[in-house]
């Protein structure tokens, strides 16, 4: 899968590309869907395996992924992103209840309210 360029009928070549990860094809499509509205180029994987093959590829600008997917975690997958695409930023999202003590990256709670997501997201490209 490669990012999209057409957005509302435009071609926005400086829209962030956000990288979708989980591994429920609904929430990869429902979160691409939303990010497309907001003006993001979004692409969307069901696997660690094929996120970390789009991060080698397409160098998105941040990575939205699950934390518990079976084979590659959110955390390994932010990881490996960190040693081969360094400037992306990572945001994770989890259905357990509290934010992981372990981690270092922004988080967003399952089931999400989707413009607490698009804030997040906002708000991790604006960091310094």
């Amino acid at each position: 899968m490669q990012f999209t360029e057409v957005m509302g009928g435009r071609i926005d070549r400086q829209a962030p590309r956000i990288l979708v990860v989980d591994d429920e094809p609904g929430i990869v499509d429902l979160l691409c869907m939303l990010l497309e509205e907001e003006g993001f180029e979004a692409a969307g994987v069901t696997s660690g395996y094929g996120a970390a093959e789009m991060i080698r590829s397409e160098r998105p600008d941040l990575m939205l992924t699950d934390v518990m997917m079976p084979g590659m975690t959110g955390y390994d997958l932010a990881e490996l992103a960190a040693g081969v695409h360094p400037q992306m930023r990572v945001v994770l999202m989890s259905a357990a209840v509290d934010p992981p003590s372990k981690s270092r990256f922004p988080f967003v709670s399952k089931p999400f309210d989707l413009g607490n997501v698009v804030h997040v997201i906002d708000e991790t490209l604006r960091a310094p």
